[in-house]
């Protein structure tokens, strides 16, 4: 009796191992498939710090050559420093829940087209590629983050992948919000805590809430508003976690146990 549970057993997880959703992609082929651009703004009055979202979708258009191939978005900056991410719509991350993918990874190519004009000299001039993955409001901070040291100049198209673990994604604080805006004074991270960060959820429970996905978009430091830098997004991907060896054997093993019995 209980050899005929073997087999079930072994159905139930194969259903259950199908049931893993499938990537979302978006290349960009055609039009900007809903992805906008959007601002992070930031405020600065010791000890605290203050973040809030602008509505740059203006600033967004779509490019049909010269992608990696094929299309791709484009943001001309018209912006000083450097504030502008590419936002996924909702319906690319499974409407806020990517539970299912953690252990997997977001994927994403950058292209520094133009470094624009009266780059900042008393700042860093380009700031890290950051990537940031939010639940609820700015100021609940809860957010993941994922930095990668930045350009010195103009690139080719760069894959980056960020893994939906903590190994690559890190909890905001009084650190990490230092480097949303270079201009804010704590250079040397960690020396001006802001005391109100405060981030209460984990990592798991903000990738299943989550209401925003934001790509790096804007890198250089421009002074004032005459400048043009130009920045690219291409061929996003959510790719799900692989499955685990005993995985495969489980589902290996339930294959060959139901042909055994048709037999």
């Amino acid at each position: 009796m209980r050899l005929r549970l073997i087999p079930c057993a072994i159905f139930s997880a194969s259903l259950l191992f199908l049931s893993t959703p499938a990537q979302a992609t978006a290349t960009f082929d055609t039009d900007l498939e809903g992805w906008n651009a959007t601002g992070i703004s930031i405020g600065y009055s010791f000890p605290n710090v203050s973040l809030g979202l602008t509505d740059n979708s203006g600033d967004m258009v779509w490019d049909g050559s010269d992608g990696n191939p094929a299309g791709f978005a484009k943001l001309p900056d018209a912006i000083p420093s450097p504030s502008s991410w590419a936002e996924a719509p909702s319906s690319f991350y499974n409407n806020g829940d990517l539970s299912a993918f953690l252990g997997g990874a977001l994927s994403f190519e950058h292209k520094l087209i133009d470094t624009g004009t009266n780059i900042a000299g008393s700042q860093p001039p380009f700031g890290p590629y950051l990537a940031v993955l939010m639940s609820g409001d700015p100021m609940d901070w809860n957010s993941l983050i994922w930095t990668s040291p930045g350009p010195t100049g103009t690139t080719d198209w760069v894959p980056f992948s960020i893994g939906l673990d903590s190994g690559s994604l890190t909890l905001l604080d009084d650190v990490t919000a230092c480097m949303f805006d270079p201009s804010l004074p704590c250079t040397a991270l960690g020396d001006i805590p802001f005391s109100n960060v405060n981030t209460t959820m984990t990592l798991e429970q903000i990738l299943a809430d989550l209401d925003h996905v934001l790509l790096p978009f804007e890198l250089v430091n421009n002074q004032g508003t005459q400048n043009s830098e130009m920045g690219g997004i291409d061929n996003v991907q959510l790719i799900a976690a692989a499955p685990e060896p005993a995985t495969w054997s489980l589902l290996l093993l339930g294959s060959l146990l139901l042909r055994r019995r048709l037999r």
